[in-house]
């Protein structure tokens, strides 16, 4: 667990090539409601920050350090 608590530090630099944009078309696919989604392993939130049409998002991660850093890039998620 500390190894990936650590990651936090350089986690946005080792994914910033992700196909997020492609992952958000994939989230809207499938959600009928846009009333409420749950991001689990949101890492530092790079997917969840996009998911602002929901009326409630939450991310969930194991790394404290990991959703500091996903709270931070977004006032509207959990």
């Amino acid at each position: 667990m500390v190894q990936y608590e650590e990651l936090s530090l350089f986690y946005d630099q080792l994914t910033f090539d992700q196909p997020y944009e492609s992952w958000l078309a994939i989230v809207n696919q499938f959600s009928n409601d846009k009333q409420s989604i749950l991001d689990i392993g949101c890492g530092t939130g790079s997917l969840t920050s996009l998911l602002t049409e929901f009326d409630q998002v939450t991310g969930m991660d194991l790394s404290i350090d990991m959703l500091s850093l996903a709270s931070s890039k977004s006032q509207s998620v959990n």
